[in-house]
């Protein structure tokens, strides 16, 4: 597991991200997540610019959510991730959600990305300097 916790966003419960019990819906809790493995990908060093450049894309093949606690309307929330593996052609980026306010966990994810081709669409090696990035950033052993 990575060893070390990077703050990639914060956010507020606003009532348009509520179901009608006034608590951060689902969807929101994924949107939040998917932000943060974006932030996680650029940080090691993925440019929206390679997708055109060298035909580097990512698929995600497994997402686990747990839900630990509610986030209700109004509650500033901060996600912190990391990456706890690196493979050949993947990553697992885990995310934790924290209410600032009661500094409660409100979620974990764990999400499995996998480099591919967008030509062959096919998987393929991670670029070296993203594994050495991912490794030096977030303490991967």
């Amino acid at each position: 597991m990575g060893e070390k916790w990077i703050e990639m966003t914060r956010a507020l419960v606003h009532p348009w991200l509520c179901d009608s019990q006034d608590h951060l819906n689902t969807r929101h809790h994924a949107a939040m997540f998917d932000e943060a493995s974006w932030l996680v990908l650029g940080m090691i060093g993925y440019k929206s610019s390679m997708a055109k450049d060298i035909g580097l894309g990512w698929a995600d093949v497994k997402h686990t959510t747990e839900f630990k606690n509610e986030a209700p309307l109004g509650a500033f929330l901060r996600v912190e991730s990391t990456i706890s593996r690196v493979g050949n052609s993947s990553i697992t980026i885990c995310h934790r959600m924290l209410n600032t306010d009661e500094d409660s966990l409100v979620a974990t994810f764990e999400g499995i990305t996998v480099a591919y081709d967008l030509a062959t669409r096919k998987s393929q090696p991670l670029p070296p300097q993203m594994k050495e990035s991912a490794a030096s950033l977030f303490a991967v052993v």
